[in-house]
């Protein structure tokens, strides 16, 4: 019996047959629908005649698994152990959207789960109360389909439903990344790419003080000189190889240069501080950091003010727990001796990172 198709407006009559292709797929049948990227075969996968009958549609053996398609992240939860720290990261900053990623499993072969961004896809999979197998709607190693009419044209007389939500935004797969708690790899490419991907899993560092005119700045351009030199690269690349090296001020305005004493001491170091602008500490820069390294407890209890639960990443730069004093207004050799304590403590803070 060929599969009927049905066009979805995000209407009240389409979400009437949103919902009956909901209870569809809890009874076992095969629904095609549309998502950002490719349109994909949704099935019950907890109805082991319906997974049967997917893996012979796409011609799939069982030992290689289907992955999940999610409404909410939330659910993530239902079926996915532990999360590691990067694919925390991945989840916030990429769903809903283009990108599976392969979490760590008891049997070791990992579950892949994706939350799509498009619509349609979103209503139906928020109203199926059953996981939901979704693999591309096309026949293992042929070409995925981008609109109903691929799929009715490849697929059609062995589906059920075909949700028909026109062509697809991107045209392409997700990528596919594995994620374990020591590190992760691209199992297949797409649009989000691993530049994108290693971005978003680096490593931001921010180095706290009041203005962000004279230790910050110093510290900064300190640790990424003492980065590079760690990572055989130059400053410039550090973003590529995964780390954001920031600095701010919680009492900060926009713009402002860095004092001529800390320019001065930067430069008898080779380091050029002449094109540093000073930023506040926002509760977005905090959000995003991995780690703060504040200069005293004054800056340290001024963050958590704002964000208590940022605890955990906030931390005195100088191990003993002491301040360190802010040398504005001081001659250059004062600047240049606190540069060499900043040194120092970065060096001992970049081993314990």
């Amino acid at each position: 019996m060929r599969a009927r198709i049905v066009p979805i407006a995000l209407d009240e009559r389409g979400m009437a047959e949103i919902d009956a292709a909901a209870r569809a797929l809890v009874a076992g049948r095969l629904v095609a629908f549309p998502t950002e990227t490719v349109y994909g075969i949704g099935c019950n996968a907890y109805d082991p005649a319906a997974v049967e009958r997917l893996m012979q549609v796409k011609g799939r053996s069982p030992e290689k698994p289907f992955s999940l398609h999610i409404g909410r992240k939330e659910d993530l939860v239902r079926y996915v152990r532990h999360v590691p720290p990067a694919a925390e990261k991945l989840v916030k900053r990429y769903w809903p959207g283009p990108l599976t990623i392969v979490f760590p499993s008891v049997d070791g072969r990992g579950v892949g789960v994706r939350m799509p961004s498009n619509r349609i896809a979103l209503e139906l999979l928020r109203r199926t109360a059953v996981p939901v197998f979704a693999p591309s709607a096309n026949r293992s190693g042929e070409p995925p389909a981008k609109s109903a009419n691929e799929v009715a044209t490849a697929l059609g007389d062995e589906l059920d439903l075909i949700l028909d939500g026109g062509v697809t935004t991107l045209k392409e797969a997700s990528t596919v990344v594995r994620v374990t708690d020591g590190g992760w790899e691209i199992l297949r490419r797409g649009s989000i790419t691993e530049e994108m991907i290693r971005r978003t899993l680096g490593r931001t560092i921010v180095f706290v003080c009041t203005a962000n005119s004279c230790r910050s700045p110093m510290a900064e351009m300190l640790c990424k000189q003492m980065l590079a030199e760690r990572l055989g690269c130059r400053i410039g690349d550090l973003e590529e190889r995964g780390y954001s090296v920031l600095s701010a001020g919680t009492a900060a305005i926009w713009n402002v240069p860095a004092s001529y004493q800390a320019v001065e001491a930067m430069a008898q170091r080779g380091l050029d501080l002449d094109g540093h602008a000073s930023r506040p500490l926002t509760p977005g820069l905090i959000e995003d950091a991995d780690v703060i390294f504040v200069m005293s407890r004054r800056h340290a209890d001024s963050i958590l003010q704002v964000m208590p639960e940022a605890t955990d990443k906030v931390r005195l730069l100088d191990p003993s727990g002491q301040d360190i004093a802010d040398p504005v207004g001081a001659s250059v050799e004062t600047f240049v001796e606190c540069a060499e304590h900043l040194e120092q403590f970065i060096r001992e803070a970049l081993e314990s990172l």
